[in-house]
Parts: C-alpha cells; sequence; structure tokens
C-alpha cells in the first residue's frame, strides 16, 4: 500500500490535470492513516507504546475476574448445567460406548474385579470359623469352592450377561429413562459439589500464568479477528478519502 500511495502520488504530482488521480491520492492517503492508526491501536492492546496503552496488561486483573465470575455464575451455574445435560441422552452414548468390543472388554474385565474381591471379604468374613470343629475345613473347602466355580462360570458367562443386560436396557425405555435420568442427577450433584473447587482452581491457574503468557494466550484468541479492524480501517479510509476528493475537485 505504501509504495503504491507513493507511486500515485508521484503521479499526481507529475500530471496534476488528471482527475482521476488526485481522487486516487485522497483515497489511499486516507486508507494509509486508516491502516496505521488502527496498527497502532492493535499493537496498543498489548505493547506499551505510549499513554493508554498496553491495555491487555493493565486490565489483567479485571479481565481475570470477568472470566472468573463467567465460569462461576454462567458456565457452571445449576441452571445452565440442567440445560445443557437435557440435550444429552446418557443412556444411548453409554450403552454405544460399552457395545464398543474394546469397551466392552474393559467393563467385563472391571466387574469380574469387583466379584473377585467380594469373594474375598467372605473369605476373610469365613475367619470366624477356624475356632469351631471342622471350621478349618468348611472354610477352605467353600472358599475354594466359590474361587474355582465362579472363575469358571464368569470366564464363561460374564460377557453373555452384560450382552443381556445391555440388550434389556435398549428395550426398555422405562429403564434407559431410569439411567438417563440418575446419571444425569449424578452428574449435576458433582459438578455443584466441586463448584468452589473448580472455580479455584481456574483462579490458580490464572495467576499462575506469566504476562508473557497472558498476551501470547490471548493473542492467539483474537489476532486473526483483530486483523480486519485494520483492513476494514483501510477500506473505510480509502472510501471516505474518495469522497473528500471528489469534494475538492467539486468545490
Amino acid at each position: 500500500m505504501f509504495f503504491v500511495l507513493v507511486g500515485v502520488i508521484y503521479l499526481s504530482s507529475k500530471y496534476p490535470d488528471i482527475a482521476i488521480l488526485k481522487i486516487l491520492k485522497f483515497g489511499l492517503e486516507a486508507s494509509f492513516v486508516g491502516f496505521i492508526a488502527d496498527s497502532y491501536a492493535i499493537y496498543g492492546l498489548f505493547y506499551k507504546l505510549g499513554p493508554h496503552t498496553n491495555i491487555i496488561l493493565r486490565k489483567r486483573k479485571s479481565i481475570e475476574n470477568k472470566v472468573i465470575d463467567f465460569v462461576a455464575n454462567f458456565l457452571l451455574s445449576k441452571e445452565v448445567i440442567e440445560k445443557e445435560l437435557n440435550n444429552v441422552r446418557f443412556d444411548i452414548d453409554l450403552i454405544s460406548k460399552i457395545e464398543n468390543p474394546e469397551a466392552k472388554k474393559k467393563v467385563v474385565v472391571f466387574l469380574k474385579s469387583v466379584i473377585e474381591k467380594k469373594i474375598k471379604e467372605k473369605k476373610d468374613y469365613l475367619e470366624e470359623f477356624k475356632e469351631l470343629p471342622l471350621g478349618a475345613f468348611v472354610k477352605t473347602a467353600f472358599y475354594d469352592f466359590a474361587e474355582k466355580f465362579l472363575a469358571k462360570y464368569l470366564d464363561k458367562n460374564l460377557e453373555s450377561i452384560v450382552d443381556e443386560l445391555l440388550k434389556k436396557i435398549k428395550d426398555d425405555e422405562n429403564i434407559k429413562k431410569s439411567l438417563n435420568s440418575e446419571l444425569k442427577e449424578e452428574i449435576t450433584k458433582i459438578i455443584l459439589e466441586n463448584h468452589d473447587f473448580i472455580i479455584d482452581l481456574v483462579k490458580k491457574r490464572l495467576e499462575s500464568i506469566s504476562d508473557e503468557e497472558f498476551i501470547d494466550s490471548v493473542k492467539k484468541a483474537s489476532w486473526d479477528e483483530l486483523q480486519w479492524i485494520r483492513f476494514n480501517g483501510a477500506v473505510l479510509g480509502f472510501v471516505i478519502g474518495i469522497f473528500l476528493g471528489i469534494l475538492n475537485l467539486i468545490w
């Protein structure tokens, strides 16, 4: 733009009688001024270029407080959480995820570990029988039988039990509705119970960011859009300059 402006200024001075060059000169001059002014304003947001600049850092605390307030009173408010969760069908998502072979395998392994843990707890309970006649035998025999039988049974049937359970949930709208409602209530409860902790986490994270990181984060989020201000300033300046150039010729 600068070299075009220089070229037009040179031509308009060499050929002063050509009206279009005069008008174009007015337009390019105004466009260049608009571009420079808006560039100064944009860079003044992030850097100290004179009075009333470096706005992002000067207002950092205020920006952080607004972010925290936005998270606390909008993103994590009970009304917003419930509204967003109403648009989610957890039952469908959960079923589709568990039906994935890899996910189903993990569910089966998890259930098996829970059952085995319960068996071990019963073994500890049977320690009381050791002092009774044949108590040690009863304890060992019962536990060995339960452990071997259940291990064999679970290996053979647990996956089919999970499949049957999923089929039953998919085919029963009442179960799906109940499951969806309970999951939503539990998620809402967890978020609200940890509301202050989450807000404190956000606050500490913002405070731990250095000024350079803060500036870089804001720039990454807004820089591309801010360039349109410079572009629009240049275009608007050009239009106003052309208008003034025409008026200058008329009067």
